[in-house]
């Protein structure tokens, strides 16, 4: 629908146009009954996939761009929290994240500029869940294939 506001101003006429944009509809995602049956199933297939699903789910970082890049310096020596400075995250804010026993145990210390997945100072490309999360789609469950499409907007 498009509309538009004429203004007057200095004696000259002023139109300003304004589109007014779709609304994105919204999808209620299905509660996923046995978090720990998914996150096996996803160990199984892939190591990495399963530790950044569990950082996903634990620590609410996102997949894609936030895991994808952490490396061991931003967790504290005890594993106990992770900071992530405000130019690794999409709001910009420096976050201070605490990090539960569970991943504790799954976290496996290496050198300080390493990266957690690949264990080198490069990360893997910006790809690498993607194309992971794509293979294991079709071998999960449609139970609990919500977790699995973290796409992030």
């Amino acid at each position: 629908m498009f509309w538009s506001i004429t203004f007057n101003r200095n004696g000259f006429d002023i139109e300003k146009v304004t589109i007014k944009t779709r609304k994105q509809e919204e999808v209620l995602h299905k509660l996923i009954e046995n978090v720990k049956v998914l996150l096996d199933k996803v160990y199984t297939f892939n190591k990495n996939l399963h530790l950044c699903c569990a950082i996903a789910y634990c620590c609410f970082l996102r997949s894609h761009q936030e895991i994808r890049l952490l490396k061991w310096k931003d967790f504290s020596t005890d594993l106990k929290t992770s900071h992530l400075g405000a130019n690794k995250v999409k709001s910009k804010r420096n976050r201070w994240v605490p990090v539960p026993d569970y991943m504790r145990n799954l976290l496996m210390r290496s050198e300080p500029d390493d990266n957690i997945f690949s264990n080198k100072i490069k990360p893997y490309n910006n790809d690498y869940f993607k194309m992971l999360f794509k293979q294991l789609n079709p071998k999960v469950d449609k139970d609990h294939s919500t977790l699995l499409c973290t796409q992030e907007s």
